[in-house]
């Protein structure tokens, strides 16, 4: 889960008959791109019927799931790969830079959902998307696996056959060493 601060507005809603409960304009958004065969390819229902909820997509049968279950989708018009790493560096962009994507960028904050991480608590997310400053933009949910440092991450990644393929080319990523730096 990612909850990413946009610009300020926030509204308020009246629940019930006198209760009146702070709302945030928050979208919640989701993606998948890929073949039906992939162990990733998993749609869930939406964290919230009070908010919008996107899915994004490029694959037909991922797509009408995700509508019945009450996304609302939206089409990503990439070809379909086989290759699941080139999958999951098609969703990069999506997941990092979600300003860039209509209709994301009317919202005023944004919480991102992995398919592998799902949100439980919506009034934790909420409370979250409150809170947010300018001093403090982003929030990120907790790793499965805790690390101290990258390379206790990169052991970690590589034990999954998809990383393993990559190890050298995320080593030299990685490493300090491999840093060209331009400047003075």
């Amino acid at each position: 889960m990612v909850v990413r601060q946009r610009h300020k507005d926030v509204f308020f809603h009246i629940h019930g008959s006198d209760v009146i409960v702070k709302m945030i304009d928050i979208a919640f958004y989701s993606c998948y791109l890929g073949p039906d065969s992939s162990w990733s390819n998993q749609v869930f229902p939406p964290p919230s019927k009070d908010h919008r909820c996107y899915y994004f997509t490029n694959n037909v049968r991922t797509g009408e799931l995700a509508k019945a279950f009450g996304w609302i989708v939206v089409w990503d018009y990439q070809p379909i790969s086989t290759d699941e790493i080139q999958n999951a560096y098609n969703t990069k962009l999506l997941r990092c830079c979600p300003h860039l994507f209509e209709p994301l960028t009317k919202h005023a904050y944004l919480c991102y959902i992995d398919s592998k991480v799902w949100i439980t608590n919506l009034n934790e997310v909420l409370s979250l998307a409150n809170r947010l400053t300018d001093d403090m933009p982003i929030v990120l949910s907790g790793h499965q696996c805790s690390h101290t440092t990258v390379w206790g991450e990169f052991i970690e990644a590589i034990k999954q056959p998809r990383y393993a393929v990559h190890r050298d080319r995320y080593r030299r990523y990685i490493d300090p060493g491999s840093i060209i730096v331009t400047g003075k």
